[in-house]
């Protein structure tokens, strides 16, 4: 029996003289951020929603928890795929950031990934992080 390394390097062999190959696309850019109050201070353990704008199913949204200066970071989420290789482009979807913290929300930040490539072999064209700049605390509406 074939361990499950060679197999895989099989079914990718067969692929590629199809002209496919292994890839990555991003289903969610990195993205990192502050948390801040109103006056500025950082809000540190405060958690950050990020979910699709468009409010889809495919994807529940995560939350990240700020460190004791507020920064949150999120990586990139990918998912493996066989793509043709050639040079194509797609537009990701737009998201949105909010934040709360001891009963304080900031206002919902949309961002998107903008145009990406799939990462074939799971390395190429990777999608730039996004700085989301500060989320700021307000009493929530």
């Amino acid at each position: 029996m074939m361990p499950s390394k060679f197999k895989l390097l099989a079914v990718a062999a067969v692929f590629s003289l199809t002209g496919c190959v292994p890839a990555t696309y991003t289903i969610v850019p990195e993205v990192r951020g502050r948390v801040v109050t109103a006056e500025g201070v950082p809000a540190g353990g405060a958690k950050v929603t990020i979910a699709r704008a468009d409010g889809s199913p495919k994807f529940r949204g995560v939350v990240v928890t700020g460190d004791a200066r507020g920064a949150f970071h999120r990586n990139e989420q990918t998912q493996w795929t066989m793509v043709v290789l050639l040079p194509i482009h797609g537009i990701g979807p737009d998201f949105t950031a909010t934040a709360r913290h001891g009963g304080l929300e900031s206002a919902p930040k949309r961002f998107s990934a903008g145009m990406f490539s799939p990462h074939h072999f799971g390395v190429t064209n990777q999608v730039k992080a996004i700085d989301l700049g500060d989320l700021v605390l307000q009493a929530e509406r």
